[in-house]
């Protein structure tokens, strides 16, 4: 199972009240943050049901260097965690993860 499929118990819970009801099928949440010189423009839309996850990775002159925009949510994941494993210089995502929450805990 994917990390976006688990998120939908929690998803669901959070975003009640937070977008009408007759606009969830259109809202989205997106987070660009940069990393190793690469900025990364990740999108996911508030109604988990449909399965969007998208990104894009921008270098820094601009230049389209991946563009995860299919319809494929699970694939786009995957490719995600790798490159961002890549790009910081770690062997996997949950390396990531860990020195991420390692760190801010402090």
């Amino acid at each position: 199972m994917n990390s976006i499929k688990k998120c939908v118990p929690y998803t669901n819970k959070y975003f009640i009240g937070r977008v009408k009801a007759d606009h969830i099928s259109n809202a989205n949440v997106e987070i660009v943050f940069s990393s190793n010189r690469n900025t990364y423009h990740l999108k996911r839309g508030f109604d988990l049901s449909n399965n969007v996850f998208e990104f894009t990775v921008i270098d820094e002159n601009g230049e389209v260097l991946y563009n995860a925009n299919s319809s494929n949510a699970e694939e786009n994941e995957l490719s995600y965690k790798n490159k961002v494993a890549s790009d910081i210089g770690v062997a996997t995502f949950e390396q990531y993860v860990f020195l991420h929450y390692f760190f801010t805990c402090i």
